[in-house]
């Protein structure tokens, strides 16, 4: 009786586990299969276009920069130059007269070296009209023995200050950006004579028209 109960009760075990199903793993199996083939083209497909749309943009945008250089190389030798020097105001009746820039003109590696000649050349502008105002403060201050230095101290401001511009920083501007050696000779010539003349001024003997030591003395 006792063996025929356990054996009952095994059966009775056994036939409450819930049945297996087969064919449900292979079946999800060929469903990931299914799957996958189906997808992983599509998206391998959408990678590719990535990709590709990438690889267009970066095209793109290196034919416009090459575009940008060569019209840049292009404006630089022969290009659209519209003066821009001496930057006058727009209500007055003169237009500026020359092209200067440096940043785009001159090579990166001389660009300091220009712009110093461009900082004595202001400076240059500052000491002649300096010299005018002294000159101008002379025959307020000690009479009419002073008006021949007033007249050449605006002779001076009016001839030398344009002709600095032109004979030797402008010379040296186009020396540089053209690499020019004839410019070259004739910058270091013009400038010289710059000096000569400046030191005179700086001297100032008699009423030549320079407010010099001498009449700081």
């Amino acid at each position: 009786w006792y063996q025929r109960r356990v054996r009952g009760s095994g059966a009775a075990s056994f036939s409450s586990q819930p049945p297996k199903q087969y064919g449900n793993e292979e079946t999800l199996h060929k469903q990931e299969e299914i799957n996958t083939e189906i997808l992983q083209p599509k998206a391998e497909k959408l990678v590719e276009d990535e990709f590709r749309k990438r690889e267009e943009d970066l095209e793109r945008r290196e034919r416009q920069l090459r575009d940008e250089q060569k019209r840049l190389e292009d404006a630089r030798v022969y290009g659209d130059r519209v003066p821009n020097f001496p930057p006058l105001p727009k209500f007055f009746p003169c237009t500026p007269c020359f092209y200067h820039n440096i940043d785009f003109d001159i090579p990166p590696e001389h660009q300091i070296l220009v712009r110093r000649l461009f900082y004595h050349w202001q400076f240059t502008v500052f000491c002649y009209l300096f010299n005018f105002i002294v000159c101008f403060a002379l025959i307020c201050g000690l009479g009419s023995d002073y008006g021949s230095a007033f007249g050449l101290g605006i002779l001076y401001a009016a001839l030398f200050i344009p002709l600095s511009f032109l004979t030797w920083y402008r010379m040296a501007y186009h020396a540089v950006r053209q690499d020019s050696s004839i410019r070259y000779m004739l910058f270091f010539f013009m400038y010289g004579m710059q000096i000569f003349v400046s030191g005179i001024a700086a001297l100032g003997f008699g009423g030549g028209g320079f407010a010099g030591l001498d009449h700081c003395v």
